[in-house]
């Protein structure tokens, strides 16, 4: 029998759904993160240095995008309330 959630909960199918969810939005996130270390690292001669792990706006704007698209995921499954399965 599917398990029914209510308004302003999540079942465990719907939680594990989210948790899935934010694992995917993290890809496009952390290739931009990746992406913009190499650059940082290239553009300083082939040096790594800790400056070149620090996130530039272009990746800061990822993670608010990335906070966000998760808050906007919870909150829909959240006030569904919808059945699971």
């Amino acid at each position: 029998m599917a398990e029914k959630s209510t308004a302003f909960d999540l079942n465990k199918t719907e939680r594990d759904k989210w948790i899935k969810n934010l694992i995917e939005f993290a890809r496009p996130l952390l290739a931009m993160y990746v992406g913009a270390v190499t650059v940082a690292i290239t553009q300083n001669g082939g040096a790594f240095t800790v400056e070149a792990l620090k996130a530039g706006p272009m990746v800061q704007g990822g993670m608010v995008l990335y906070t966000l698209n998760g808050a906007y995921d919870l909150l829909t499954k959240w006030l569904e309330g919808k059945r699971a399965g």
